[in-house]
C-alpha cells in the first residue's frame, strides 16, 4: 500500500499543481478582464461627467455675459466647475468662457 502511494505520489503532485496553476491562469484572465471593464466605465463617467460640467459653464457663460455682471458664488461655481473640468481632462474650449466670466464685475 505505501509503495503504490509513493509511486503514485508524484502523478497526484503533478496533476494538483497544474489543476492550481490553471485556475491561476484562468483567475488572471477573469482579473485583467475586470479591470479593463472597470477602466471602461470609468473613462465613460469621467466623460460624461466632463460633458455636464462643459453644458452648465456654457449656461453660466451665457447668462451671465448677457447680464453683465456675476454674482460671487456664482463665480465661485463656475471656477469650481472649470477646475474640476479640466481635472477630468477636458479641452481648451473652456478657456475663453473663465476669461470672460473672470473679466465680469461681481453683483
Amino acid at each position: 500500500m505505501q509503495e503504490t502511494f509513493i509511486t503514485i505520489y508524484p502523478y497526484i503532485l503533478t496533476l494538483a499543481t497544474g489543476y492550481l496553476g490553471y485556475q491561476l491562469q484562468s483567475l488572471n484572465k477573469s482579473n485583467k478582464e475586470l479591470k479593463r471593464q472597470n477602466k471602461e466605465k470609468m473613462k465613460a463617467t469621467d466623460d460624461g461627467i466632463c460633458c455636464l460640467l462643459r453644458v452648465k459653464m456654457i449656461e453660466y457663460h451665457d447668462r451671465y455675459v448677457k447680464e453683465e455682471s456675476i454674482s460671487s458664488h456664482g463665480l465661485e461655481n463656475f471656477i469650481l466647475m472649470y477646475k474640476s473640468y479640466h481635472a477630468l481632462g477636458g479641452n481648451g474650449m473652456i478657456d475663453k468662457m473663465h476669461d470672460d466670466i473672470k473679466s465680469l464685475k461681481i453683483k
